[in-house]
């Protein structure tokens, strides 16, 4: 998207529009749809059908012992699923995620 650029007048600088700065690199963690974080060690339901582990969560530097190698993605949680192994999820998809259970603390 961008940032949103108005026209210039004569001896006038150019400044993004608010909106444009409110948007501009803003990365919004991964949550439920019920507003809770996402957590490593979360049992989760994907898609109705399937489950996984939440093994990393590259939003919040936190992981599961032995998985700190997938920081290098940057955003996003790394779930070990039923269907397919390992799988990159980031926020457009989290509306997929269902927790099932979580490990007491």
């Amino acid at each position: 998207m961008g940032l949103r650029r108005r026209r210039a007048r004569p001896n006038q600088s150019f400044k993004p529009t608010p909106s444009a700065r409110l948007n501009s690199g803003v990365r919004r963690l991964m949550k439920y749809a019920d507003g809770r974080d996402i957590e490593p060690g979360d049992i989760v339901q994907i898609d109705v059908v399937h489950r996984g582990t939440v093994m990393a969560s590259m939003d919040t530097g936190r992981y599961l012992p032995g998985w700190e190698d997938w920081a290098y993605l940057k955003e996003g949680i790394m779930v070990d699923t039923s269907f397919g192994g390992l799988v990159h999820y980031t926020d457009e998809a989290s509306d997929e995620l269902v927790l099932i259970s979580r490990p007491a603390v």
